[in-house]
């Protein structure tokens, strides 16, 4: 590797720096933000800027011309620590079941222009160089799903160096608010389930951006359209659809599908299976009809061995 040609832009912005730890990489985005994959070069400048202050920076760039991708401040500031959550119905229908705020993961942040994709326990941190707060946005969104498309987010401040969460749907005042959170929610553990045994299942292993809409016109059903789920309001006697079996189950169709399966029978039943893995229950979508919140709309546990 050519040092000349890789601290080419770089360089200049030190008035003095020692070069170390050149090397090949391969660069395709930061931030949970992923670019086509490209050779690059990394290397780490310490040193003084113009005014004397200490400068050490370690920058990825193109092997050839030293154009940055991408450059990280290794002085290091007081970041803000968050944890993300997601104030959902546990299980059942939002008449029926129990609420807490669980963690969200893959929680997806904005800090002015920059996006921060939490880990798999709604860990994220937001880099601070600075003193300030730091205002972040919790999106009802996901590396891998986005809620209808950008309704829902949360800001709070924080104070540099500090730790806290940020939950969505804090207040917890109305269906609307809920039916983003828990469809957030069951969708990450759905997808995670599938990721969790078949690690490269087709589409679904690299897919972000799949969308999930709540408050859908209509009553009494949800619906998987090829590209996204959909989930009803509560009416005509029937509960708000955005709840745990019911979003697996559409977010099921989509597994089925992108899997390569026909639909009809098959992909009802598998629906319905997947929701039982993941809730433990025989009994699906309980609390779908309101004021009945001890039978769903189907039970696994029955006799029924073959329906031709």
């Amino acid at each position: 590797l050519d040092e000349a040609a890789i601290t080419a832009e770089a360089l200049p912005k030190f008035a003095e720096a020692e070069i170390s730890g050149i090397r090949p990489v391969v660069f395709a985005g930061v931030n949970g933000e992923t670019q086509a994959p490209r050779l690059a070069a990394e290397s780490t400048l310490d040193g003084t800027d113009m005014l004397g202050q200490r400068m050490k920076y370690t920058y990825i760039v193109d092997q050839q011309t030293g154009e940055i991708f991408h450059e990280e401040n290794n002085i290091l500031h007081a970041d803000v620590d968050l944890q993300i959550l997601s104030n959902k119905t546990d299980r059942y229908s939002m008449e029926c079941g129990p609420e807490s705020a669980s963690p969200l993961p893959h929680a997806r942040v904005t800090v002015g222009g920059s996006v921060y994709v939490a880990d798999e326990n709604g860990f994220v941190t937001i880099p601070n160089s600075g003193t300030g707060s730091v205002s972040v946005t919790a999106e009802a969104r996901t590396r891998w799903f986005n809620v209808d498309n950008g309704s829902g987010d949360v800001t709070g401040t924080f104070a540099s160096g500090s730790t806290g969460t940020l939950t969505l749907n804090p207040l917890n005042s109305n269906d609307t608010e809920r039916a983003r959170a828990d469809a957030i929610y069951f969708a990450e553990e759905a997808r995670n389930l599938a990721i969790f045994y078949n690690s490269s299942y087709p589409t679904i292993n690299n897919q972000q951006n799949f969308t999930v809409n709540t408050g859908v016109s209509g009553s009494c059903n949800a619906f998987y359209d090829g590209s996204s789920i959909n989930h009803y309001n509560a009416g005509g006697g029937c509960s708000n659809t955005a709840t745990d079996v019911i979003v697996i189950h559409e977010y099921g169709h989509h597994l089925v599908n992108v899997g390569g399966s026909g639909q009809g029978e098959y992909g009802e039943g598998s629906g319905d299976t997947f929701g039982v893995l993941i809730t433990g229950d025989s009994r699906l979508a309980v609390g779908f009809y309101l004021n009945n919140c001890g039978s769903g709309i189907r039970n696994a546990n029955n006799s029924c061995t073959y329906s031709s």
